[in-house]
């Protein structure tokens, strides 16, 4: 269905027989689906949303503090372990989000290209400061799929937070 919006769900998905962009599936049968932020649900093998423009991926990880949660870190590189489902050129965009508290509001340091088909550096160079760090990593605007294995950071200790 491509006009389904959240609104329009008022009963689980997957409690009756639905047809979906020509295709049905059973009462017992699971079917992943994600939301635009246009609000419309989608489900997740289409490769384009309601008017035609590619999903954007994106990934972000919890919070780090590289077993030290009462040192500040200056996190001076990230290395990235990936792998390009395709063989042409493609980079992903990475965030780094940094604070000193945790409940406190994180900032927003990027984006730093990085290219997954293994044509580039391994390592984004980086010069952030805080105590948490996540990561968030996105598709730019391509319609192309990647996986990302684990990456390593590294940082220095700095001083104790609060000193």
């Amino acid at each position: 269905q491509s006009d389904l919006t959240w609104e329009k769900v008022v009963v689980p998905i997957a409690s009756k027989l639905e047809a979906w962009i020509d295709s049905s599936f059973a009462k017992t049968g699971r079917v992943p689906v994600v939301g635009d932020t246009a609000g419309f649900v989608h489900k997740l093998d289409q490769i384009s949303t309601r008017n035609g423009t590619a999903f954007k991926g994106t990934c972000t990880t919890r919070l780090y503090d590289f077993g030290q949660p009462k040192q500040m870190k200056r996190l001076m590189a990230l290395q990235l372990d990936t792998e390009a489902d395709q063989t042409s050129d493609y980079s992903i965009n990475c965030y780094v989000h940094a604070t000193e508290k945790l409940a406190g509001e994180a900032t927003k340091h990027g984006p730093f290209p990085f290219r997954v088909d293994g044509t580039g550096p391994t390592f984004i160079d980086l010069d952030i400061v805080g105590r948490y760090f996540s990561f968030r990593f996105e598709t730019v605007d391509k319609n192309e799929t990647f996986s990302i294995f684990g990456f390593n950071a590294y940082y220095e200790l700095r001083e104790m937070f609060g000193t």
